[in-house]
């Protein structure tokens, strides 16, 4: 009421200078138009956008080189031996462009022989450094594949690059190359699931406050590490709380939350590792973007959204 009566006094005071016939009040904009000469207004207009647009080019150079020095120092682009994450994420590429090539439709025999060699040396130096693991089982996988197909094609023992390495490899406990995809197993496992399915996507702001079952949480991230990422590196990580504290603090560096804040029960945040990348500055958003889809729409877990949506209308109703 203070600050409503200051405002009304003040409009009274106004109103009663200008009934006394005293100079009415003016905003500086308005002083300005009436003391500077046009030319001069128009060259006043354009120092303010230039120096609006400056602070905004600067803004923008810094977040850019924010992302420069943060890629270099990261990142495998200058050194795959910065970490054990980096050297497997080079063996991790290696082995995904062997696999590319043997799921061509006719794979020529004897095939990169430089890509065999490289993936060879990471690998040993890999082991040599950590010891093995599932990554370098991967890599051991996707080399025996190699080595079986151009043994299979008949080529003479002499034309297999690196041969001699490649028999030293045992066949690991998994599979690696390639595998058959049969079109009634695909639509085996699509079955149900029809255009409605895609286009029923809604962005939801109003939630019925239920608590969220860690069983349903597990299912979608376990569900998500499917999603395609680039050259087959699974690193990301996705981090949950529904601690109440937990999920405002997460919520305040997202603004899109903004009105609702307070009915959000829990929070996932979806992370990639920059060390896992050497080529393409974009790949780990995108990689992160696919997760985050998957996450949050796996099939069962829609349905049992689906179920407490219609709850909720019914409740409200």
């Amino acid at each position: 009421m203070e600050h409503l009566g200051t405002a009304v006094k003040s409009v009274s005071a106004t109103t009663s200078r200008r009934t006394q016939g005293g100079p009415p009040s003016r905003s500086p904009r308005s002083l300005v138009k009436r003391v500077l000469p046009a030319r001069a207004r128009r060259a006043l207009g354009r120092l303010s956008f230039a120096r609006a647009r400056a602070a905004k080019v600067a803004s923008i150079r810094n977040a850019f080189r924010y992302d420069e020095d943060r890629y270099i120092k990261y990142s495998s682009t200058i050194s795959s031996r910065i970490s054990r994450q980096n050297h497997a994420a080079r063996m991790t590429v290696l082995y995904h462009n062997l696999e590319k090539g043997l799921a061509l439709p006719a794979p020529r025999p004897g095939f990169g022989a430089d890509i065999v060699r490289m993936l060879l040396d990471v690998r040993d130096e890999y082991i040599r450094s950590y010891a093995a693991d599932e990554i370098s089982a991967s890599a051991d996988a996707a080399l025996v594949a190699y080595r079986e197909f151009n043994l299979a094609t008949g080529l003479p023992i002499d034309a297999i690059p690196h041969l001699e390495r490649l028999q030293r490899l045992e066949s690991p406990d998994r599979s690696g190359g390639t595998k058959t995809v049969r079109k009634r197993d695909v639509l085996a496992c699509v079955a149900g699931v029809d255009e409605e399915f895609f286009l029923s996507r809604s962005s939801v702001r109003r939630f019925d406050g239920r608590d969220i079952a860690d069983s349903d949480i597990e299912f979608a991230v376990r569900v998500a590490q499917k999603s395609p990422a680039v050259c087959n590196r699974q690193y990301s990580h996705v981090y949950v709380t529904t601690d109440p504290a937990r999920v405002a603090l997460a919520l305040q560096m997202q603004a899109g939350a903004r009105g609702f804040c307070d009915q959000v029960p829990a929070v996932a945040v979806v992370t990639t590792n920059m060390r896992t990348f050497s080529a393409g500055r974009a790949d780990a958003g995108l990689d992160r973007r696919g997760d985050v889809r998957d996450v949050i729409r796996p099939r069962p877990a829609c349905q049992r959204f689906g179920r407490r949506l219609s709850e909720l209308e019914q409740d409200r109703d």
